[in-house]
């Protein structure tokens, strides 16, 4: 019997086991976030121009709060004081990889209205997520009169634990 269990514990070592993944929960935290528009990255819309670019979290330092909700498999998020819900995606493949999409309004300081989409395949490294995203938004500017669209194919994030 003993011989057995050696043996069964050689093959299962051989074979090797899937590890258990720590619980994404490890996410929840503070963040100083920053995003950059990837050189590889493609901008397409209208209006460009006119674009507001430091009215959003689009592009530079941000405040993210993170808070995994294992019921629904998502993950609220809290950014500069406004607050979204985002889908969780795990990966299948990497227990650090997984993936963050959620659309909403952004209200910004001037007074733009942004309704945007933001879609990132992150990764856990300790206490910093890093990835890359896609953003497309509907803005428009009520004391300009302006109005546009942008997409952006390709930024990078990098977020900084606060308190770590």
């Amino acid at each position: 019997m003993r011989r057995a269990t050696l043996c069964l514990g050689l093959l299962v070592t051989l074979m090797g086991c899937k590890n258990e993944c720590d619980t994404p929960a490890r996410i929840n935290g503070s963040y100083a976030v920053n995003t950059e528009i990837s050189s590889a990255g493609t901008i397409t819309g209208d209006n460009l121009d006119a674009y507001p670019e430091g009215a959003t979290f689009l592009k530079g330092w941000s405040e993210w709060d993170l808070q995994y909700q294992p019921a629904q498999i998502e993950v609220d998020i809290d950014i500069n004081g406004q607050s979204y819900t985002a889908d969780y995606l795990e990966d299948p493949t990497s227990c650090n990889a997984f993936g963050l999409s959620f659309v909403g309004t952004w209200l910004a300081e001037g007074g733009t209205l942004h309704n945007f989409e933001w879609v990132g395949d992150l990764h856990y490294v300790g206490t910093h997520l890093e990835g890359d995203f896609s953003y497309s938004d509907s803005w428009s500017d009520p004391a300009t009169g302006e109005a546009g669209t942008i997409e952006v194919s390709e930024g990078s994030y990098t977020a900084n634990q606060r308190g770590s």
